[in-house]
């Protein structure tokens, strides 16, 4: 029998203040656009991040526009219609969202920015393998849309 994996992790910034709603039932949800940078071609690929409950209402409270995250979830494409047109998204809902630190020391060197440049994307590295070895074999329930305001 095969088995499916639906797991996603990103690093990047965040391009706005965190968007949060709250369903009918009172469950927060958040939405966040967070941009990732390709190192070799310096092009920037924007995604859609669903964040639930309380990490929805920590986000709102401690990020903000250009702020730093490593984004653990899974992705999900569902179908809505505006104005009689049917549309599609894929986007990736939150498990886990690490705030990470900005990195901005206040050295103006940029052989010191780039040494701490490296630094952070090894624990980036590091976050992603200590997760996925602790989590493996673990699988999650699909979230029903009952709850998704939108």
């Amino acid at each position: 029998m095969a088995v499916s994996v639906n797991k996603v992790f990103i690093a990047g910034n965040i391009t706005r203040d965190p968007e949060v709603r709250y369903t009918g039932s009172g469950k927060a949800v958040a939405t966040l656009t967070v941009a990732v940078n390709d190192y070799f071609s310096q092009e920037a690929s924007f995604f859609r991040v669903v964040v639930w409950e309380r990490q929805a209402e920590n986000c709102q409270k401690y990020l903000s526009k250009g702020s730093p995250v490593l984004v653990e979830g899974r992705l999900q494409s569902r179908n809505y219609e505006v104005n009689g047109e049917k549309r599609n998204v894929v986007e990736i809902v939150a498990q886990n969202v690490q705030f990470l630190s900005s990195g901005s020391g206040g050295d103006s060197g940029s052989r010191k920015n780039e040494a701490s440049d490296e630094r952070q994307e090894e624990d980036i590295r590091r976050k992603v393998e200590e997760t996925v070895e602790n989590n493996e074999g673990e699988f999650f329930e699909e979230s029903s849309d009952d709850d998704i305001p939108f």
